[in-house]
């Protein structure tokens, strides 16, 4: 296998990935679009049971009373070591929620998830009471006991909802509803309980992280397609979890007894909003009914999942170099420790990442430069032998076999190093520990580091990914470097090094608005391979190592 080829198709792979991707937010403008309203949709694997069916939001333009008269919307705030929470009279529901610990890229306040302004669509707004059907816009008042946040209401029909909020100094908290019937006929209790709407991407880059995740019969779901405006999805089954996320950040019900399902569907301003099924059940005069479900709003942190509950650990996608990728995780998470900077660790992992696999690159670049050396007996015999494959591909051999050279040797220890950079780029493209994570200049590891200029140029702006430039001129050196000049190079071998050269104008191209800190990981790495290189060269040339000749 020619290593030069395998480089180049290695790099071309990337490069279609990273442009199928703006493709499909060009495609899909209303699911892609940055910062507006993000949708799902089922996949056509699962086994749930789905249907669609027709809804249509009743939301009106002003809130009202039982007696029809104008309510006015009061909000409290409550705030806890992990949340700044806004509930609302209307529908006793949470209105926003933030994360103290993590902060907004643009203005540096806590960032918000879930944000509603229509009572519906509010995490913790109960819909679908065929006994209640406006139960979320229904004036509840609002009590704080400590920990707790307790909204009650009654309807005109005589069902007394309370609803109460359990906050702890985690990343959980309870959410139970209790149901009353306090008049002389029989209800109808089943109903859904909004778990968020319209979580956003934070970046264009992270758009394809927005879905919506379920476990269900020991089964996860992923929904990302968005239903149509007039219809809903609905899944049925017990779902042991179910998670409204992007790429750093979730909100997910673990729901107790009673659930047989989860909704998704339209909300008025064209997003997706995301909402658990209950069970229908009658409730005779003065019975009631209580639910108790688990929540969890916070980042994609496996440890803080999985410390929430175990079963969460099905919502990190790993692939299938989950392994690999739980090991280097670890592995950033030990480095941190040391150096107390995102920006450190990464460079401490590049470094042993180097370390661990240099008997493959330095077998590698060995094979390289010999295949290189041989190239003028390999463009001899092909001229002597264009007339007889058979012949040539035996003289090659034989060549081979004089010089010790292993065609392949090459290509496979880079091969090997794949799974490695494949494994370290899941990582680092969803580790949100780098979200606002600062090294030297960078501002944010998640995302491109975006150093200011003091005017704007076309196409650039006013702004310039360093990492990506200096990234090509390491990888421009590193090529030079391991190019060996022969005598009598024929027109193809001339070819590929001016192809190879071209290599890093390629790689800058795809890098450049990838985030920092994994551009960090391949500019460190380009240099440690140039130390590496030689390394090797002035070993060659004090004799130790012994070339072609």
């Amino acid at each position: 296998m020619d290593t030069k080829r395998l480089i180049i198709a290695v790099a071309l792979s990337m490069l279609i990935m990273m442009s199928f991707q703006t493709y499909m937010a060009k495609r899909y403008p209303a699911h892609y679009a940055k910062k507006q309203p993000v949708s799902t949709t089922p996949t056509d694997d699962v086994s749930p049971a789905q249907e669609q069916r027709s809804f249509t939001d009743p939301i009106p333009s002003s809130i009202q009373s039982k007696a029809d008269t104008l309510v006015e919307e009061k909000r409290v705030e409550f705030e806890t070591g992990r949340f700044l929470v806004t509930f609302s009279n209307i529908g006793g529901s949470i209105a926003d929620i933030k994360l103290k610990e993590f902060t907004d890229s643009a203005s540096g306040e806590p960032i918000s998830l879930f944000k509603m302004e229509e009572p519906i669509e509010r995490m913790g707004a109960i819909s679908g009471l065929i006994s209640a059907p406006t139960l979320y816009q229904t004036p509840h008042k609002i009590d704080i006991n400590g920990n707790e946040v307790v909204c009650t209401a009654t309807t005109k029909e005589g069902l007394r909802i309370t609803k109460r909020y359990i906050f702890t100094d985690e990343d959980t908290f309870w959410f139970d509803v209790k149901l009353k019937n306090e008049g002389n006929e029989t209800l109808a209790a089943g109903h859904r309980i909004t778990i968020g709407s319209n979580i956003l991407a934070e970046a264009p880059i992270d758009k394809r992280y927005v879905e919506v995740n379920a476990k269900v019969a020991g089964k996860v779901v992923r929904d990302k397609k968005v239903p149509r405006s007039s219809s809903e999805l609905v899944r049925g089954g017990v779902p042991t979890w179910v998670a409204f996320r992007n790429k750093y950040f979730s909100g997910i019900i673990m729901p107790g007894e009673g659930a047989s399902g989860y909704v998704l569907r339209k909300t008025n301003s064209k997003g997706l909003s995301l909402a658990v099924i209950a069970q229908s059940v009658s409730l005779t005069p003065y019975g009631e009914v209580s639910y108790k479900h688990q929540l969890y709003v916070g980042p994609n942190s496996l440890t803080r999942l999985t410390s929430a509950n175990a079963e969460l650990e099905g919502l990190m996608r790993v692939g299938i170099l989950g392994g690999v990728s739980k090991i280097l995780l670890s592995t950033l998470h030990f480095f941190h420790r040391i150096t107390n900077n995102w920006g450190g660790a990464i460079l401490l992992l590049t470094l042993m990442i180097n370390i661990v696999l240099s008997p493959l690159t330095i077998k590698s670049f060995k094979s390289m430069r010999k295949m290189q050396q041989v190239q003028p007996h390999l463009e001899q015999l092909r001229k002597l032998h264009k007339d007889n494959p058979q012949k040539l591909n035996k003289e090659m051999m034989e060549l081979y076999k004089k010089y010790k050279i292993n065609p392949m040797g090459g290509c496979f220890p880079m091969l090997l190093q794949m799974p490695v950079f494949i494994a370290l780029y899941q990582t680092l493209m969803k580790t949100v520990e780098l979200r606002g994570a600062n090294f030297l200049w960078i501002k944010d590891l998640s995302l491109p580091d975006a150093a200011p200029l003091p005017f704007s140029l076309p196409v650039i702006g006013n702004h310039v990914n360093i990492l990506p430039l200096l990234m090509m001129c390491g990888m421009f050196f590193q090529q030079k470097l391991s190019q060996v000049k022969t005598a009598g190079q024929s027109a193809q071998q001339k070819q590929q090094q001016s192809m190879m050269l071209m290599m890093p104008l390629i790689f800058g191209v795809i890098f450049y608005n990838l985030p920092s800190g994994l551009v960090l990981y391949w500019l460190t790495n380009t240099v440690l391979m140039m130390l590496n290189q030689q390394f090797i060269i002035k070993r060659i040339t004090a004799g130790s190592i012994v070339e072609v000749v």
